[in-house]
């Protein structure tokens, strides 16, 4: 995570344990300045292709320093940082083109792939209420500085093998001052005021994306896979009112009560990620 093993396992600990102060306080103390990357630094396989982001391709380094394994990205146009233990961080940059933007490795794959597995024997358990928390500080955190993330969904929570959970890709972050065109983020987590073109929306978009991940952590599966009709239909009844998610009939009540609140269809009826927390 760029800081030390200690500073890093307190960090996870206090995360843990909810205690958003106590998270702050070590992030600042150990939270390293995004740094400048020689060329000579960066030993790129670009064999091993790992993902492709919001603005790239991702790919695996090894070295920099104490050979540590880290998440490459190669972009295109230049993002926006923000600090935050919650959010994947920008650890360093390679100025000279192409850009490359060195980010944290999460070698544990991400949160849509952890619930596919649900029932089968996996390195590390993560529970509802604890990706939750880290979604809706990584939240928190984005919108105190001002851009959305717009393409929140379990895919871009990323988790690893110490246990960290981070929101990453903001290949659609944006200014929420502006107007935002339809279609930006994936359609299954999409909120019904996304679907007007042209249409100016705020912080609320997001909140409804994270309701639709609580839904995830509750049924394990992707949103409307219980749903028979065309996608075009779908989304407009979701963007009619007609339409969200599922969860289960055993649903814990404050989670069934947090789901709907975030997904409501009215966005000025959604809490705020500071409401939340």
């Amino acid at each position: 995570m760029g800081g030390s093993m200690l500073g890093d396992l307190l960090l996870v600990t206090a995360i843990k344990l909810g205690r958003r102060s106590f998270v702050k306080q070590i992030f600042a103390a150990i939270h390293q300045p995004t740094r400048q990357v020689a060329a000579s630094e960066l030993t790129v396989d670009y064999a091993n292709h790992l993902d492709k982001g919001g603005f790239g391709a991702v790919y695996k380094v090894v070295g920099w320093a104490r050979s540590v394994k880290l998440g490459l990205q190669v972009y295109d146009v230049s993002s926006m940082q923000c600090p935050s233990p919650y959010l994947m961080q920008l650890l360093g940059v390679r100025t000279s083109p192409p850009i490359h933007l060195v980010l944290e490795f999460m070698d544990g794959g991400d949160l849509r792939g952890y619930l596919d597995k649900k029932g089968e024997a996996v390195p590390v358990e993560y529970s509802t209420l604890e990706v939750a928390w880290v979604v809706v500080n990584a939240l928190a955190d984005l919108h105190n500085v001002g851009p959305l993330h717009r393409d929140l969904k379990s895919q871009n929570v990323l988790l690893s093998s110490t246990s960290c959970i981070k929101v990453a890709d903001f290949g659609s972050a944006w200014d929420d001052t502006s107007t935002m065109t339809a279609g930006v983020g994936t359609p299954h987590w999409m909120a019904p005021e996304v679907r007007a073109y042209g249409a100016k929306y705020d912080a609320s978009v997001d909140i409804y994306w994270f309701g639709v991940i609580v839904t995830e952590l509750n049924t394990f599966q992707v949103p409307y896979v219980d749903v028979n009709m065309p996608p075009l239909q779908m989304m407009n009844e979701v963007a009619a009112g007609r339409l969200r998610p599922s969860l289960r009939a055993d649903c814990p009540t404050w989670l069934r009560m947090l789901a709907t609140a975030c997904m409501a269809h009215d966005r000025t009826q959604r809490p705020s990620a500071y409401d939340i927390v």
